[in-house]
């Protein structure tokens, strides 16, 4: 978009200022920008900032001659030599950013208005795609939630620990996107690994679920998850030499290793989008009692697409294993299941033949 508006002034540059979710303006592209506007520290790139958050604060496009401003050094203005056309681009009622034009100053007044008119108009017609984008996210999140709660559902019909990770790798990976989803579980020290997306029967002697389980064993000690074929990043030798033994074994493009650790609190809304979490990531008391591995072997997604939904596959699994093991783990448990099988041996229509 920028770059077609630039053609169709014949400018010098521009610019688009994009406001993040901590409220601060973000450059998201620019053709020809000044230097000296990009180095954060400077006083013009100070004075620009300001002049840019008075257009988002109004919400009107403004022209800007060059060299302009009070002589406050805390007051917006223009540093450059530039004629500035700035335009608020506008999600309904919503400012989302500034389109920002450097245009050369000795066009004519009725041309820089023209100028104005066809950014303002080209702002309009960013607002509406911002729209349209905006409501696709609301209508993928809506999915998203269904999804979710579907999901939950399945997971917590089924008290038995192979049985709920069994749902949980199956389901899990397809609301993920990743192309194999395991489960394991934490006994003791180790972690065993209890399920496999797409594998009705493991052979758990195999060399595969070996070098899976020391990997899962090393990362959850750990606490943290492991992120590998995303970016690089320095790995503790015992976890670099058993990842590397497992992707030479697996041929994994990219793998990733979510420790699942003992749920507090609730999961609300924000958790489901990604932005809240009632659980302290970084809080290292908890108890690890599984873990995750996400695994892709063709085209590798992106970890900004996968690591929101792993993320919160993660919480529900965990509530769900937590349940299943707290369930098995009862007092004489074995014992009260088979007295429960045994009911059917005092029904009406047996007790005659129990008695007999």
């Amino acid at each position: 978009v920028l770059r077609r508006i630039v053609q169709a002034l014949a400018a010098i540059g521009g610019a688009v200022w994009t406001i993040t979710e901590d409220r601060r303006l973000r450059l998201d592209y620019q053709i020809n920008i000044s230097q000296h506007l990009l180095e954060q520290q400077s006083d013009d790139s100070a004075r620009h900032l300001r002049l840019l958050q008075n257009v988002l604060t109004s919400g009107e496009a403004k022209l800007i001659p060059p060299l302009s401003g009070s002589g406050d050094d805390n007051a917006a203005g223009n540093p450059t030599n530039s004629l500035l056309v700035l335009a608020p681009m506008q999600s309904e009622d919503q400012v989302e950013g500034v389109l920002e034009i450097f245009q050369r100053p000795d066009a004519q007044p009725q041309s820089q208005q023209g100028y104005l008119r066809f950014l303002m108009q080209m702002s309009e017609l960013v607002g509406d795609w911002l729209k349209s984008r905006k409501l696709r996210q609301y209508s993928d999140r809506q999915s998203l939630w269904a999804q979710i709660d579907h999901f939950a559902k399945l997971i917590l019909e089924n008290l038995d620990v192979r049985q709920t990770s069994y749902t949980i790798a199956n389901e899990g990976r397809r609301l993920i996107g990743c192309d194999r989803l395991s489960v394991s579980v934490c006994k003791g020290k180790k972690h065993v690994i209890e399920a496999v997306s797409g594998q009705d029967i493991m052979e758990s002697r195999s060399n595969v679920l070996t070098l899976l389980r020391q990997l899962t064993t090393r990362v959850g000690a750990t606490g943290e998850a492991l992120w590998h074929g995303y970016q690089e990043e320095d790995l503790p030798p015992q976890i670099e030499r058993a990842l590397h033994a497992y992707v030479d074994e697996s041929h994994s493009k990219a793998l990733a290793v979510l420790p699942l650790k003992k749920p507090v609190g609730t999961i609300t809304d924000d958790d489901e989008l990604g932005r809240g979490d009632t659980e302290d990531e970084e809080d290292d008391d908890r108890k690890v009692i599984g873990a995750l591995v996400l695994e892709q072997f063709d085209s590798a997604l992106p970890r900004e697409v996968l690591e929101p939904r792993a993320r919160l596959v993660g919480q529900h699994s965990a509530r769900a294993l937590n349940y299943s093991l707290e369930y098995n783990n009862l007092f004489l448990m074995p014992l009260w299941r088979l007295l429960g099988r045994a009911k059917w041996l005092v029904r009406a229509r047996t007790l005659p033949k129990t008695l007999a």
